[in-house]
């Protein structure tokens, strides 16, 4: 996990990178944050599995701390916001919750154009209260996907949608790692050049969703 502050250091949320398949909430707890945490996974994981939500987890490590996405936010004295896969063809949603569990909005993120499958976006909350969320897109199911950010206001509306290219061949960009420095989202990964074929690849993307800058090679 990972707390975040404001510009003058105040506690605004803490980042979960994995959701456990069983929790306690009390016995796992060690401080009045960690209650809240705990508690936090506890309802959004309850609440999922009455909506059928599917919490991704096995792409994150627990407690890294170079991660700055996740699949579950839990703001300490805030809402809960996760993130996963719902419904015939596994649509990715993102979720915000009060922390007693009722649901204050539920957003779809698949989209058109021949997606096949796609696996649960992961989540971040910008400095200004909106959401970014990362969800990859399956066109051929077992291949390579393609990556892309959507842009939410804090009442759940799509502000903007970013795709890195490829449709899962040549061209695709696939982060690994995401950090948030004040608007902007900074990401590393990989670019596929060809089949089997891939280079490093970053990239700095605006709160505006667009490109401030990008590197392609060593």
């Amino acid at each position: 996990m990972r707390n975040t502050y404001d510009k003058d250091g105040k506690l605004t949320g803490v980042r979960l990178f994995a959701v456990p398949h069983v929790i306690d909430a009390a016995g796992d707890a060690h401080s009045k944050a960690e209650l809240t945490i705990a508690r936090g996974i506890v309802t959004a994981k309850r609440f999922a599995s009455r909506q059928a939500i599917d919490i991704p987890g096995k792409e994150e490590k627990l407690g890294d701390p170079d991660k700055a996405f996740a699949s579950i936010i839990v703001q300490p004295k805030g809402d809960i916001y996760f993130t996963g896969t719902a419904g015939e063809g596994k649509r990715p949603v993102v979720v915000r919750i009060s922390q007693k569990g009722k649901l204050k909005w539920k957003r779809n993120l698949s989209i058109r154009g021949g997606v096949k499958e796609y696996v649960g976006a992961r989540i971040a909350i910008m400095p200004d209260g909106r959401i970014i969320a990362h969800v990859f897109d399956y066109y051929h199911p077992g291949g390579y996907p393609e990556s892309r950010l959507v842009m939410l206001s804090a009442k759940g509306k799509k502000v903007w949608q970013h795709p890195l290219g490829g449709k899962g061949g040549p061209g695709s960009r696939l982060p690994n790692t995401f950090d948030l420095r004040g608007s902007d989202i900074i990401m590393t990964g990989r670019m596929y050049r060809g089949k089997s074929v891939e280079v490093p690849w970053s990239m700095v993307l605006g709160a505006d969703g667009k490109v401030v800058s990008e590197k392609i090679g060593k």
